[in-house]
């Protein structure tokens, strides 16, 4: 959603880029048109006054007001197409940031994929790697049960003849029991 909107804003701050291209022009060309109006205006000038006249003067000089106030909101539409070109040219550079920031998202977009597959890939390791560690484990449990019953078998064969042989030390040193208390004749 992040990454959608900077690309929304960079697309508008790109129109504005190219809006700003075309509005430089225009102002260049305005302000050049500008110039030759008001070498104009001057020769103009220059000429009315030379044939001037009562009544030509009068004339004259309200053209000349008129021209002078038509020179005066050109050179203010001038201004104001400098200030909107500033504007538009602040546009531009956060434009610039804004691809700047899109590109790192996308950047940061495509190294947390990567890590989640890297992650994936070291969660299946690991379960392989802890199935053969149980395995290990069962087969050494395994061996270790086997041995204790080997060993239990081992000890019951032997508890088995060792109480044979006690039972048989018994009834034999009770017969030396009774030879003794016997009277020998």
């Amino acid at each position: 959603m992040k990454l959608e909107s900077g690309q929304f804003r960079l697309q508008k701050a790109l129109l504005d880029k190219q809006l700003l291209q075309v509005l430089h022009r225009k102002t260049e060309e305005a302000s050049v048109a500008t110039k030759q109006l008001r070498r104009r205006l001057e020769s103009c000038k220059a000429l009315l006054l030379k044939r001037g006249g009562k009544n030509g003067n009068n004339t004259a000089t309200q053209l000349m007001q008129e021209i002078d106030h038509e020179a005066e909101v050109t050179e203010q539409l001038n201004e104001l197409c400098a200030v909107y070109e500033r504007q538009i040219e602040e546009m531009a550079k956060e434009a610039e940031k804004l691809k700047d920031e899109v590109d790192a998202l996308q950047q940061e977009k495509s190294r947390c994929s990567f890590q989640e597959k890297e992650v994936d890939s070291f969660e299946k390791d690991l379960d392989i790697t802890e199935l053969s560690d149980l395995k290990a484990q069962v087969v050494s449990v395994s061996s270790m049960v086997e041995q204790l019953r080997l060993h239990k078998a081992e000890l019951d064969h032997g508890k088995s003849q060792d109480v044979r042989s006690q039972h048989t030390a018994s009834v034999g040193s009770s017969y030396n029991l009774v030879e003794d208390i016997s009277p020998s004749a």
